[in-house]
C-alpha cells in the first residue's frame, strides 16, 4: 500500500520507500529515509521532525530539528 502525501509536499524517502517495496537495492541513507518515511506514515500531515529521540535512527532523520 502506498502512502499518500499532501499535494505539493515533496517528502524525502518516497522514492526510496518505493524501491524497497519493489525489492530494489537502496543505499544506507536511502534505507534510513525509507524507514523514516514509513514510520511517519508518508508524512501525511506534512514534513517535520518526528520527535522520537528514542529511535536509533533519529540522529539521521531528514527533518530533525537541530537543538
Amino acid at each position: 500500500m502506498r502512502h499518500k502525501i499532501i499535494e505539493g509536499k515533496r517528502a524525502q524517502g518516497l522514492k526510496e520507500w518505493d524501491m524497497v517495496q519493489n525489492d530494489k537495492r537502496v543505499t544506507r541513507n536511502g534505507a534510513i529515509k525509507a524507514m523514516c518515511y514509513d514510520c511517519m506514515g508518508g508524512y501525511h500531515d506534512g514534513v517535520g521532525d518526528c520527535g522520537c529521540d528514542y529511535c536509533p535512527l533519529y540522529q539521521y532523520h531528514p527533518y530533525k530539528k537541530e537543538a
